[in-house]
C-alpha cells in the first residue's frame, strides 16, 4: 500500500506542519510519496531529501529577513499594522519599485536547504502544485517531469505568493503560488497512486471539506486559529508547532480530546459523565416542551455545539463531557498547548474557576433578562466579561429551584457559556442553599 503525505500551503503557518511531522516521525510513520504546495513544497522537499533536522532548525530560528528585505510581521488586526507603520511604507517604496516584495533572503535561503540531487536519489516520490500566469493554468508536476537543475526554481514557483511576493520565471513562462489552484493537494497524491493519505492542512476553516471523512485519509487540521500567512513572531510560530505536534497525534487517537489534548487511557467519572449529560437532556427537553419553534432549535444548539470539531457522527457521554469540558476551559483560558490527565483538567478549571467565583451579580442576569430583544441581548452579553458571566449563570442555576423557566432566551444567545456552567455543576456539584 502506498502512503502518502500532503502539504499545505500558508507561509509561517508552516510551522504547524513542522509539529505535525514530529509527531508523525514520533509514531513510526514513513511515506512514499509528498506532495505540497507553497510553504507546503518547501517543507516537503526537505522530509523528501530526509532532512528533518535542517527542517527543525529552520523553523527554530527563521525571521522575516530570511524571507524578503526591509519585510515586516503581517498580521490581521489593525493595530498591529499601525505599530508597524515604519517598516511597512518602507516595504511599499521597495514593493512598488520591484513589483513585488524582495525575496532575495528566500531565494538564498532554498539555495542552502534544498538539496535537488538528494530529492532525485530518495526513494520518496514528489510532487508540487504551481500556477502559470497569466494564464491561471494549474500545473501539477511531480519530480520526474521537472528537468535537471530545475527543482528549486519549481518550488519557488509554488510558494510565489503573487502579488506579495513577484512571480517567478521559469524559461519562458510566469508562475505564482499554488495555492490559487489547490492549496492542499490531496488529489496530486492520489493521482500518483497513493492508497493512504496523511493531509495536513493549515486553514482553521477546512480547505477540502469532502475529504474529511474519507476513509483513506487521515485529515489534520488547526483545532484553533494559527496566524496570518506572513506572521515571523517567535513565540506563534513555537505555540504552532506545539499544535500541530499535538492535533496530529490525536488524529491518530495516540492521544484523546478534540480541541485539549488527554491522555490516551484516562477514563472520565462516570458520575460527572451521567450529571452533565442529565443537564444537557432536561434542558434540551424542557425548551421545546415550553415553547416551541426558535426554542427548540436553541436547545438543539447545545448538543450541536458539543458535537462541534469531533468529526464523529456516534458519541458517548465520556464524548460529550470531553467537550464540555474544553468549551469550559476556553472560557477559562486555560492552555491547550499541553498533554492533561483528565482528573487534572478537571482539577485545572475548578481552580480557575474559584478564582473568579464570588464575581458574580444576580441584578446582571435580571437585567439581561429583562431583554426582548435578541439582537440587543448578544450586544449586553458581547459587552459583558465572560468570566463575570459563567459566575454569574453558575450562582442563579445552582441557587434557583426553577431555573429552566427563566433560561429559555439564553439559549439562543450563550449556548457555550451554559454548556461550560453545566460542566461546572457536574464537576463539583453546589450545595444548594
Amino acid at each position: 500500500m502506498k502512503r502518502a503525505i500532503v502539504f499545505g500551503g500558508g507561509g509561517t503557518r508552516g510551522s504547524y506542519e513542522m509539529g505535525a511531522w514530529t509527531a508523525l516521525q514520533e509514531m513510526g510513520f514513513e511515506y512514499d510519496i509528498v506532495t505540497g504546495t507553497s510553504i507546503g513544497s518547501v517543507n516537503g522537499a526537505l522530509m523528501v531529501q530526509g532532512d528533518y533536522e535542517r527542517a527543525s532548525a529552520l523553523w527554530d530560528k527563521i525571521t522575516v529577513d530570511d524571507i524578503m528585505v526591509d519585510g515586516f510581521n503581517l498580521e490581521y488586526s489593525i493595530e498591529a499594522m499601525f505599530n508597524q507603520k515604519k517598516d511597512l511604507m518602507k516595504f511599499l517604496k521597495k514593493y512598488i519599485s520591484s513589483k513585488g516584495a524582495d525575496i532575495a533572503p528566500f531565494k538564498k535561503l532554498l539555495d542552502e536547504i534544498i538539496d535537488e540531487s538528494k530529492i532525485r536519489d530518495s526513494k520518496i516520490d514528489f510532487g508540487l502544485i504551481t500556477v502559470q500566469f497569466p494564464s491561471l493554468k494549474p500545473v501539477e508536476i511531480m519530480k520526474s517531469d521537472i528537468p535537471e537543475g530545475y527543482m528549486k526554481q519549481f518550488i519557488l514557483a509554488s510558494a510565489s505568493c503573487f502579488p506579495a511576493f513577484p512571480m517567478c520565471k521559469i524559461d519562458d513562462d510566469n508562475y505564482i503560488d499554488g495555492g490559487y489552484y489547490d492549496a492542499l493537494p490531496i488529489d496530486l497524491a492520489v493521482k500518483m497512486g497513493a492508497e493512504e493519505v496523511t493531509a495536513i492542512d493549515l486553514s482553521y476553516h477546512t480547505t477540502h471539506d469532502a475529504y474529511l471523512n474519507r476513509p483513506y485519509v487521515t485529515y489534520i487540521k488547526p483545532s484553533r486559529p494559527i496566524g496570518s500567512f506572513l506572521n515571523f513572531e517567535k513565540e506563534l510560530l513555537h505555540q504552532n508547532r506545539v499544535l500541530g505536534y499535538l492535533d496530529a497525534k490525536r488524529a491518530f487517537g495516540a492521544l484523546a480530546g478534540y480541541r485539549y489534548s488527554f491522555f490516551k487511557k484516562d477514563i472520565p467519572s462516570p458520575d460527572i459523565q451521567n450529571r452533565f449529560v442529565s443537564y444537557i437532556a432536561r434542558f434540551e427537553a424542557f425548551l421545546p416542551a415550553k415553547k416551541p419553534g426558535l426554542f427548540k432549535k436553541a436547545a438543539d444548539s447545545l448538543t450541536m455545539h458539543l458535537e462541534e470539531d469531533t468529526g464523529r457522527k456516534e458519541l458517548t457521554n465520556a464524548d460529550y463531557l470531553i467537550r464540555g469540558s474544553e468549551i469550559c476551559a476556553e472560557f477559562l483560558e486555560i492552555s491547550p498547548l499541553q498533554v492533561y490527565h483528565i482528573e487534572e483538567f478537571r482539577q485545572l478549571i475548578l481552580q480557575k474557576f474559584n478564582e473568579i467565583k464570588k464575581q458574580h451579580d444576580e441584578s446582571v442576569f435580571q437585567n439581561l433578562h429583562k431583554i426582548s430583544d435578541l439582537s440587543r441581548l448578544y450586544e449586553e452579553i458581547k459587552q459583558t466579561d465572560q468570566k463575570f458571566l459563567l459566575s454569574t449563570l453558575y450562582y442563579y442555576i445552582a441557587n434557583q429551584k426553577d431555573w429552566m423557566d427563566d433560561l429559555n432566551w439564553f439559549a439562543v444567545a450563550v449556548p457555550k457559556q451554559l454548556i461550560a456552567v453545566f460542566y461546572l455543576l457536574a464537576a463539583d456539584p453546589p450545595e444548594i442553599k
